[in-house]
């Protein structure tokens, strides 16, 4: 039975930009290949299996990509909302609610003038 409400020229499923898609696999693929070649060295280190996290994380990512884009604006919205009104809360906590003297500097070089110039 039809809705009477929607619009019957209107797909049930929105398009896929498979451009997008693509770009954004040839992206992953690139990002993957540069983790593997920064990995490939002579002695044996951590960094050697670094690309199969890299691509289980592209792989996530381009997931939740195809599965965001099926949502409408306003789910969107909606569910950027929390993120977007703690973030200034968050801020405020890790800066200690903006008490005590703050970031310190850090000392002068040994000859340096007040004014930060070098002498000529």
């Amino acid at each position: 039975m039809p809705n009477p409400g929607r619009d019957r020229t209107s797909p049930s499923v929105l398009p896929t930009d498979w451009p997008l898609v693509a770009l954004a696999l040839a992206l992953t693929a690139l990002g993957v290949a540069m983790v593997y070649s920064a990995g490939q060295t002579d002695v044996p280190s951590f960094v050697t299996g670094l690309w199969r996290t890299q691509l289980m994380w592209g792989a996530l990512g381009v997931g939740a990509m195809l599965g965001m884009s099926r949502l409408s604006v306003r789910a969107l919205e909606w569910a950027c909302q929390p993120p977007v009104r703690g973030a200034p809360v968050l801020g405020k906590l890790r800066q200690g609610g903006g008490s005590g003297p703050g970031p310190r500097t850090p000392p002068a070089p040994p000859g340096a003038r007040p004014d930060g110039r070098a002498r000529t």
